[in-house]
């Protein structure tokens, strides 16, 4: 059995640009034998088009897929677990590198002083920063960053 569009329907899947806003597409079909399956699940949950999708065939399994889950309380009802259900699966960074399939990632963080208020710490900071070069090499340096 089809899916048969009402001339509504037909003329707006027929743009080019997504409906405005609070514009909706209405029920299209109501059956539960529909599958969604949606890549980059967390873009799609805040969209026009996305609410339509979900209003056109309400009754359809949902299978989304995402590296960026919406799971905080800030993302109100557009929460990826609101929106397409619980986690079939998950696949974390630690499993990608237990698998070999990526390296892991190492971060170290470093903080930066960079509130100079005079001459003398300015003088004081570049002497700490260059301290293993030359006189030869610090005089080439402060000659081109002048």
């Amino acid at each position: 059995m089809g899916v048969r569009l009402t001339a509504r329907v037909r003329e707006k899947l027929g743009r080019y640009a997504p409906p405005p806003s609070a514009d909706s597409f209405g029920v299209v079909n109501d059956s539960g034998r529909i599958l969604i399956m949606v890549d980059k699940a967390h873009r799609i949950q805040g969209s026009d088009m996305g609410d339509n999708l979900f209003e056109v065939f309400r009754n359809a399994a949902r299978i989304a897929f995402t590296g960026t889950p919406l799971k905080t309380e800030r993302h109100g009802g557009r929460q990826t677990v609101k929106r397409f259900g619980e986690y079939i699966d998950t696949y974390k960074l630690i499993d990608a590198v237990a698998d070999g399939a990526t390296l892991q990632i190492l971060y170290g963080g470093r903080t930066a002083n960079s509130a100079l208020r005079d001459k003398a710490e300015f003088d004081q900071a570049f002497e700490n920063l260059f301290e293993e070069r030359s006189a030869a090499d610090l005089l080439a340096i402060r000659r081109n960053m002048a």
